[in-house]
């Protein structure tokens, strides 16, 4: 788990912190770890970690309405969170109740917000709280008090946010600690982005961007080929030479839709490997490799009958999934709680927590696959073992066994003196005359 700290990245909010993350893991690491794993650590991970997980930390029912909407620029839902900025964040929720995000999300759903300027974007927050006495200060109301406490220092008071945060980014490109034996570059990285005029991505849902779709111009007609004209070389816009790319008799360069090869379906296993639960039910992309990810399931009973699925043990967990695989090329779309384009031969996307019967619509190129297990349900836990009796103690564990010690030793000692004493004593006297009578 991570999150903001006195590092040398020295981050604001977690969300910048998973940028650091992120790419230690890409430039250092080796790119151990899969963008889902990444959000974990700012997510479920931390949760769990400390015990928590029974009250917040997932969407979930019974748990506290602790969430973030975020814009959406990026087709796969965790790159998303991992690129995510400050503009890009529309609300959060905490404990049900609204506290930041966009004006008018924010004055949908709250009547006493306050208006938060960052650099080229607007947001609204209320962190005010009724009927509690320290909840009442509003954002310019602390800030003006830390502003007084900060007074005279060489460190001036940090700027909310970390977009427009110019101090902040000079700081790290200048510490010979966080550069030491690398270049990072934060700012290009990921902060280097376009908005709008009113403070939105320019390339994101909010601003426009409609359905997010990264696929490159096709050869319906989306390239210039009078400006891009050139023989057998790239000039669609994607970074390799294949059929979509117009030579200079604007036909593509291998003559024709009807002459591109025909990617063959992928293998599919007949036993399929499976993973999880890691806490997390959003479909997200997989690989065929990788498998089938399982969650506790949420398929409806009767869903669950219809695929065989037995009766759940009372000391069981059930745990589903599924696992749509692309299996011939396709310009329709995935969707399953969100949309996945930009499809190719043998991409797989995961729905863990379902069977395919309710997993979500697919074209006919792709299949899908399911699979399920029962897991031991946690016990309760055991209280505190009983602790043992003590044992009866005799007069030789006590204290008096010890004192009867010292005394035969004080005694021992003495008697030694007293004998030594009496033998130099006798040593001392003349020695005896033996005297005989003549008679």
């Amino acid at each position: 788990m991570i999150g903001p700290d006195w590092a040398p990245s020295g981050s604001k909010s977690s969300m910048h912190e998973l940028k650091i993350v992120d790419w230690w893991d890409e430039n250092v690491l080796g790119d151990i770890f899969t963008d889902y794993e990444l959000v974990q650590t700012i997510t479920t991970n931390i949760v769990d970690a400390i015990g928590w997980s029974e009250h917040t930390g997932r969407i979930q029912s019974g748990l506290a309405a602790d969430f973030v909407v975020l814009d959406t620029f990026n087709s796969d839902p965790y790159r998303n969170v991992v690129e995510a900025i400050d503009p890009d964040v529309r609300l959060v929720v905490v404990g049900g109740l609204a506290v930041f995000g966009d004006v008018d999300i924010m004055q949908a759903m709250d009547d006493e917000i306050q208006i938060i300027q960052g650099e080229g974007f607007t947001k609204a927050t209320d962190i005010t709280y009724d009927g509690v006495p320290e909840a009442q200060q509003t954002v310019d109301e602390m800030l003006a008090a830390l502003q007084s406490c900060n007074q005279g220092a060489q460190v001036p008071l940090e700027y909310l946010f970390t977009l427009g945060d110019e101090r902040y980014f000079d700081v790290l490109n200048n510490s010979l600690t966080f550069q030491n034996g690398r270049t990072i570059d934060l700012w290009g990285d990921y902060y280097d982005v376009e908005l709008n005029e009113d403070g939105h991505r320019v390339d994101g849902t909010v601003a426009g961007a409609g359905p997010i779709d990264t696929t490159p111009p096709s050869n319906g007609g989306a390239e210039d080929t009078e400006s891009a004209c050139s023989d057998g070389v790239d000039n669609d816009g994607d970074p390799y030479v294949d059929c979509d790319d117009y030579d200079c008799s604007e036909t593509t360069v291998c003559g024709g839709e009807g002459n591109q090869p025909e990617v063959p379906e992928p293998e599919l296993p007949v036993l399929w490997a499976t993973y999880g639960p890691r806490g997390g039910t959003l479909s997200h992309p997989t690989t065929i490799e990788e498998g089938i990810h399982l969650e506790e399931c949420e398929s409806s009973e009767a869903t669950l009958s219809e695929a065989n699925v037995p009766t759940i043990p009372a000391s069981k967990i059930l745990l589903c999934g599924a696992i749509m695989v692309v299996m011939q090329a396709t310009d329709e779309c995935i969707e399953a709680g969100g949309s996945f384009c930009n499809l190719e031969v043998a991409d797989a996307v995961a729905v863990p927590a379902h069977l395919c019967t309710d997993a979500g619509s697919y074209p006919e190129e792709v299949t899908c696959r399911a699979a399920w297990s029962f897991i031991d349900a946690e016990e309760e836990e055991s209280g505190p073992e009983p602790e043992p009796e003590p044992e009866s103690e005799s007069w030789v564990d006590g204290p008096l066994y010890w004192v009867a010690i010292l005394v035969a030793l004080i005694v021992i000692v003495g008697s030694l003196g007293v004998v030594n004493s009496n033998l130099r004593a006798r040593a001392g006297r003349d020695p005896s005359i033996l005297v005989s009578e003549e008679e």
